[in-house]
């Protein structure tokens, strides 16, 4: 749900929301930097990126936007 949540325009939602992306984010980084991962909250954000790409192409059934992905799959 939080995947969706952000584009609600209601504060308190919307503030609930942001909370759970820092906090995603967060936990991220520090499981990234505990693995020796140069630019941690770089990385942390490119892999929620993705995470949102993905779920984009899936819902939308646009696989062109997953051209990142290994064409034997």
């Amino acid at each position: 749900m939080i995947m969706q949540a952000y584009t609600i325009s209601e504060p308190e939602i919307r503030n609930h929301v942001k909370e759970k992306f820092q906090m995603l984010h967060e936990s991220i980084s520090a499981i990234f930097k505990r693995g020796g991962v140069s630019n941690a909250e770089v990385a942390a954000s490119q892999f929620i990126g993705m995470g949102l790409m993905i779920t984009i192409s899936e819902v939308l059934e646009l696989p062109q936007l997953r051209q990142f992905r290994d064409k034997g799959k």
